[in-house]
């Protein structure tokens, strides 16, 4: 329940902002701003930080993003630095990087225990995303279906190359965000990333052809170095909303800085403009307005699941010293419950809720005096029934929401 996810993707973003910090530092030694010095405190204060999140991490291609960053940084500042600048600028970045190259070979001891986060490996991922690419060549299996291929092409050697056994395990990622794309979106999403990545090529190449050092062309550095973090990122880890915007922001930014003119549209006193202008201006405050309560009710949605996992470990640890009661369970249904209420899309709220109600159901007829409880087994019954049809018609795809329906029908 974090906007990171997995350990990985937040190692992403602790990359990405050393190298945008570095940057950040270096622009500001250019100019005469009046809180320089306490700004350039707080980015060397950031930098640090993040740095010793990276040794907790622990992981030589997140070091290789941060060598990959800086070394990009060196080059376009080496380009237009003026002499007596070279020295000193260079320091920082040059420091960073043989840190972040020894770390990738010297692994100290870990003083923070990480949750494992079990993926597919590089190999495995490849192996999918090559027999996608070849069941559904031209448009794959559809953004966001990467489950169906994982579960239709996972190969057998899954269970030699992972830790754990992960052959019944399903995964909607693999263990690269741009084998996701492949096997997601076949070919048309591989041209897709080769223009956008041309394109993007040509534009930084023009920009630094033609520009003189200057505050500007330091954000431009701080935007093209942060960018080739995510790109290699792109390839060495998964990905989420969070990592994806800052990828766009940053192409986004290249944009602006690479571009020769700015539009400008006058209104005046044209009717029909304002008119239009007003409507797209209105429809959009609604959209957000919407979007907005759709997206507090999901987080809503997400807190009262993650209150129903911590009841469920709970109820766990409370098995492990005595016996469960039925009533015990109320405060896990009831928060099952307002997940599924809150968020009637998600298939996992559904199929969850279906299990809670079948689990009271035979504890509550497992009791001696269970036939007293007749009516109440019945209405729960019931429930389970409803609750895991409502699974499997929110994602029939899903084999986990008909393996359910069948055993609460068993």
């Amino acid at each position: 329940f974090t906007p990171f996810g997995i350990h990985d993707l937040w190692g992403v973003a602790l990359s990405f902002g050393v190298i945008t910090s570095v940057s950040l530092l270096l622009r500001l030694s250019l100019g005469e701003d009046r809180y320089k010095q306490p700004i350039s405190i707080a980015l060397a204060a950031t930098v640090g930080l993040f740095l010793i999140c990276l040794i907790i991490l622990d992981d030589w291609r997140l070091w290789l993003m941060v060598i990959v960053g800086l070394v990009t940084t060196l080059c376009l500042l080496f380009w237009r630095l003026p002499q007596d600048k070279k020295i000193v600028w260079l320091v920082l970045p040059s420091f960073i990087i043989v840190l972040a190259a020894t770390m990738m070979v010297v692994h100290p001891q870990r003083l923070i225990s990480l949750p494992v986060s079990a993926q597919p490996t590089l190999k495995t991922s490849a192996l999918i995303a090559w027999d996608s690419l070849k069941s559904a060549p031209l448009f794959g299996y559809g953004p966001g279906s990467f489950f169906a291929a994982y579960s239709q092409h996972k190969p057998g050697e899954i269970n030699k190359a992972n830790i754990f056994n992960l052959w019944s395990a399903r995964f909607e990622q693999s263990n690269s965000a741009i084998l996701t794309a492949v096997a997601e979106t076949g070919t048309i999403g591989i041209l897709g990333m080769l223009l956008l990545s041309i394109f993007v090529k040509l534009s930084i190449w023009k920009k630094i052809r033609e520009s003189v050092m200057d505050e500007n062309f330091l954000l431009f550095v701080t935007a093209t170095s942060g960018l080739s973090v995510l790109a290699l990122a792109g390839l060495l880890k998964p990905t989420n909303m969070l990592i994806m915007f800052l990828l766009w922001f940053t192409i986004g930014a290249i944009a602006v800085f690479t571009g020769r003119t700015m539009g400008t549209l006058a209104a005046k006193n044209q009717n029909q403009f304002l008119i239009f202008s007003s409507t797209v201006l209105s429809v959009i405050v609604i959209a957000g307005l919407v979007g907005g309560i759709i997206n507090i009710q999901r987080i809503a949605a997400d807190a009262a699941y993650a209150g129903a996992l911590n009841e469920d470990r709970r109820l766990a640890d409370q098995a492990s010293k005595g016996e469960v009661q039925p009533q015990d369970m109320n405060s896990l249904l009831e928060q099952l419950q307002k997940a599924a209420q809150r968020n009637q899309s998600n298939d996992v709220y559904f199929r969850t809720l279906s299990q809670g109600f079948l689990s009271k159901t035979l504890r509550l007829a497992n009791l001696t005096n269970g036939a007293e409880h007749l009516a109440e087994i019945q209405t729960l019954t019931g429930a389970a029934l409803d609750t895991a049809k409502k699974a499997v018609e929110i994602s029939n795809q899903d084999v986990r929401n008909v393996e359910n329906l069948a055993s609460i029908y068993q």
